[in-house]
């Protein structure tokens, strides 16, 4: 059955919907520019060092007990005809979570092409 456990897939909801996803599947999911993002492979210098002091803000707020789905919600656009993934907002916050292994986070999903 298609997108069974998954309702994102079948976009029949309104925009700004939210989901709990697992970190895997989204990174997994992920464009490919976003994907080098999350996984550190930036090709700009200057681009990295920021994402990596935003990460460490991240690292202790969980540090000091912060719950991760209190956390703002990770904002993506899901393909209008694939299964992939833009990230609208929350890079810094995905590396942290995957560095942690957080298995599942809240997200805000939008429907959008590209």
């Amino acid at each position: 059955m298609f997108g069974f456990g998954k309702p994102w897939l079948k976009r029949n909801f309104k925009d700004d919907t939210h989901f709990y996803m697992k970190v895997g599947y989204i990174i997994k999911h992920l464009d490919k520019p976003d994907k080098k993002k999350v996984e550190g492979k930036s090709s700009f210098f200057h681009q990295e060092d920021w994402q990596n002091k935003k990460e460490q803000k991240i690292h202790k707020a969980l540090d000091s007990g912060k719950n991760p789905s209190k956390l703002d919600p990770i904002r993506l656009a899901i393909h209008t005809k694939r299964e992939q993934f833009r990230v609208g907002d929350g890079i810094s916050r995905l590396r942290a979570f995957k560095k942690r292994k957080i298995k599942k986070i809240n997200v805000e999903l939008c429907i959008g092409e590209w």
